[in-house]
Parts: structure tokens; C-alpha cells; sequence
């Protein structure tokens, strides 16, 4: 049995797993992401969760990371992620510096990249699937005939940052107005709803208050279902995928928005699916928001390099 060590790395959240060669999670560690000391506390926690877990396997040879972006998978290294917090850092060596000191190979790339992977693997999401996570950001992954699909240089395309409405002001740390990351990730979703109810309240809370029928809430989601369904029909012609698979913490208060975006994406693509079946399937993850985490120890172990 082989094992590898699998990180998901998030602007709220930091999970790490030792991994099986068959998907099985032997242990997992899940904190607070800590970014109030930059990149050298962060540094800090990674190497310290990751010594813990190496003292209880020590077979362990290659650990998978899945980060929040933007970042440059080929070089390794995070620039300026979007939810982490901080002022105009350039570039950080992620891959160099952790390998420097834990003396392990790293499999670094996009968490968009690693949940589309984990989908792939044992999501049932096959080679031509899309995995939203809809969580503090907004990530896309897309697998083309199995591949990854990327931009130029190995850069992630960052289809969070789409454009859906432009007369809306800049809501993601992007800066870009109106940009899909800050209009339907939880924590802006949750932002926008508290600036209109005039206290502050979490996704979880709107949630709870759509539940007991609460109007406005009940508004506000039907306002972020029509949102929904035109980032996904801007998704749909990305890469034609047969599945489009949202997961992350978000994707509990699909009840209230998703099959009025899936009847609303059908309603708006009906001419093109006339000619071309293009509207692919539309789920929840069925991996409890461990894509991502699965995904990284795919990374791990199928990577070629020693």
C-alpha cells in the first residue's frame, strides 16, 4: 500500500490527509488557514502539520498540494492569492521552499485543478468534466479528453474572475467589478446580502432564514440562481464538458438556488441545443468536500517525476 500526504489549501481553511494508493483518508488534520503572520506563518503551520503526520507514516515520499491561486503550477509558486489577505506580495517559491525543508517531493497546482482530479477519480466525473467549488472564492477545473486544461506558460485559467455584471461594483479582492467570484462564492454572496439587510450574517445564517421563509433571503437567492445560470452558460462553452460538478461549503444551500439555475440554463442555451446536445449534466459532488483533498494525493501519486 502505498501513501502519499494531500493538502487543500484555502483562504479559510487548511486540510491535510495521509492518502492511500486507493483513495482511503487514514488520517485527517483540518485548521483555521493562518494568514494574519503572511507567507512566513503559513510556512509555519504547513510544516508543522505535515511533521506531525510524517512522524506516524514515515513511508511517506510525495505530498500533493491543491492551493488556492493565482498561481504558476510549473514553477511552484503562489502570486498574490486572491483570498489569503495580503498586500501585493509578487511571488512566493511554495514548492521550493517546503521541499528545502521537508526534504519530500511536492506536486503543486491550482485547488481547482486537484478537486477536478479528485471528481475524476473517485467522483465518477470522467475525462471531460468541470468541478465549481463554491466556497470562500470561486474555483473552476476543467479536464479535456483527461488532460488539464491550461493557459499559456501552465498558468490556471481563472474562469472565477468571468465578468457577469460589469456595473456592479468590485465585490472580489481581484478589483475587477462585478467579477463571478464576487458575486457567487459564499462569503461574497453572504457580503452582499448583509450590506442590503444592514447587519452582518454568514452564508449559513441566510441559509437558516430562507429555510423559515424569510422573504428577502428567499429573494436573494433567486437573485444569485439568475447569476448562476449565466456563469454556467459561459462555463458550457469553455470546453463543452459532459459534467459540471459543484462542490465546497457553499453547495449546502443548493437546495435554494440550483435546480432554478439548471431550469433557467436550459431555458437560455435552448436554441444552441437544438443543433448540439451541449447542456451537460449539473450535480453536487457526491465527495463531501474532499474533492480537493482527494484530488492533491492523485497529484502525489501519479506524478512522474521521482
Amino acid at each position: 500500500m502505498k501513501k502519499v500526504i494531500a493538502i487543500d489549501l484555502g483562504g479559510t481553511k487548511i486540510s491535510v490527509a495521509v492518502v492511500t494508493d486507493s483513495g482511503k483518508i487514514l488520517k485527517l488534520v483540518k485548521e483555521p488557514t493562518r494568514l494574519k503572520e503572511g507567507w512566513p506563518g503559513l510556512k509555519k503551520q504547513i510544516i508543522q502539520i505535515i511533521k506531525s503526520l510524517l512522524a506516524e507514516h514515515k513511508t511517506v515520499q510525495k505530498i500533493g498540494v491543491g492551493s488556492a491561486g493565482p498561481l504558476n503550477a510549473v514553477e511552484g509558486t503562489l502570486l498574490d492569492p486572491t483570498n489569503f489577505g495580503w498586500k501585493s506580495i509578487k511571488k512566493i517559491h511554495f514548492k521550493k521552499e517546503l521541499e528545502l525543508t521537508l526534504g519530500k517531493k511536492i506536486i503543486f497546482d491550482n485547488d481547482a485543478v486537484a478537486s477536478v482530479l479528485g471528481e475524476a477519480w473517485k467522483g465518477k466525473g470522467g475525462p471531460d468534466c468541470m468541478s465549481v467549488t463554491l466556497g470562500t472564492g470561486l474555483g473552476v477545473g476543467i479536464l479535456v479528453n483527461g488532460q488539464i486544461h491550461r493557459g499559456r506558460g501552465g498558468l490556471h485559467p481563472e474562469l472565477g474572475h468571468l465578468v457577469l455584471k460589469h456595473e456592479e461594483a468590485a465585490q472580489c479582492e481581484c478589483g475587477v467589478p462585478g467579477c463571478a467570484e464576487g458575486l457567487l462564492s459564499g462569503v461574497n454572496f453572504a457580503k452582499r446580502f448583509s450590506r442590503k439587510a444592514g447587519q452582518d450574517l454568514t452564508a449559513k445564517e441566510i441559509e437558516d432564514l430562507a429555510r423559515e421563509g424569510f422573504e428577502p433571503a428567499l429573494e436573494s437567492f433567486d437573485d444569485y440562481a439568475q447569476l448562476l445560470a449565466q456563469y454556467i452558460c459561459s462555463l458550457i462553452v469553455v470546453s463543452y464538458p459532459k459534467q459540471i460538478i459543484f462542490s465546497g461549503s457553499f453547495t449546502e444551500a443548493s437546495p435554494f438556488f440550483l435546480s432554478h439555475s439548471i431550469k433557467l440554463v436550459h431555458q437560455h442555451m435552448q436554441r444552441q441545443q437544438k443543433s448540439l446536445k451541449i447542456i451537460p449534466s449539473i450535480r453536487i459532488s457526491t465527495l463531501k468536500n474532499q474533492s480537493g483533498l482527494l484530488g492533491a494525493a492523485y497529484m502525489a501519486l501519479h506524478s512522474s517525476k521521482a
